[in-house]
């Protein structure tokens, strides 16, 4: 009696990049080979946590990096003060 032999390749999406599974079946072994040609993805190393400051946008160069966590944008600082008329000054933000 002939022995079969069973080959399958596999292709998948990981991380928008490509990964190939190869399992072949010869008689009684298995083979698995992984073959990955996708580059590591760079860990983010920035803050996970800003404040904002009127007139000033701040970027937080995340793009295409692994973030090990959410990122925290701090409510905007608001002052509430008396002034010399008699009313109240209110602050937003700060320079």
């Amino acid at each position: 009696m002939a022995e079969a032999a069973l080959n399958i390749s596999i292709g998948i999406e990981v991380q928008n990049r490509g990964a190939e599974i190869a399992v072949n079946r010869v008689r009684k072994d298995i083979q698995m080979v992984l073959d990955r040609s996708m580059t590591p993805i760079e860990e983010y190393n920035g803050p996970y946590e800003v404040e904002p400051i009127l007139f000033r946008n701040k970027k937080l160069e995340t793009k295409g990096k692994k973030m090990l966590d959410d990122v925290t944008v701090r409510a905007i600082p608001i002052y509430d003060v008396s002034n010399p008329q008699g009313g109240r000054t209110i602050t937003i933000g700060t320079l």
